[in-house]
């Protein structure tokens, strides 16, 4: 999935998004994807890089009443 999602190039993917039935998900965000977007958009989303992260079985949890509205890419 690492693979994939660096292919795409990508900062995110899920099991299903290539066909596999898992609850996974893989995200990483680098210096290099940031530096491609608008300024202003980076500074709204507050967006940072983080290093791979790999979640098994996740599950959401509202953490606020705080909403966004913001372009989402699909890698398929």
């Amino acid at each position: 999935m690492v693979k994939v999602m660096r292919k795409a190039p990508g900062v995110g993917l899920a099991a299903p998004q290539i066909g596999v039935p898992l609850r996974i998900i893989v995200l990483e965000d680098t210096k290099e994807y940031i530096s491609y977007a608008p300024k202003d958009e980076i500074k709204v989303q507050e967006r940072r890089p983080f290093d791979l992260l790999v979640i098994i079985n996740p599950k959401l949890q509202k953490k606020s009443n705080r909403t966004a509205v913001f372009f989402e890419g699909c890698l398929r």
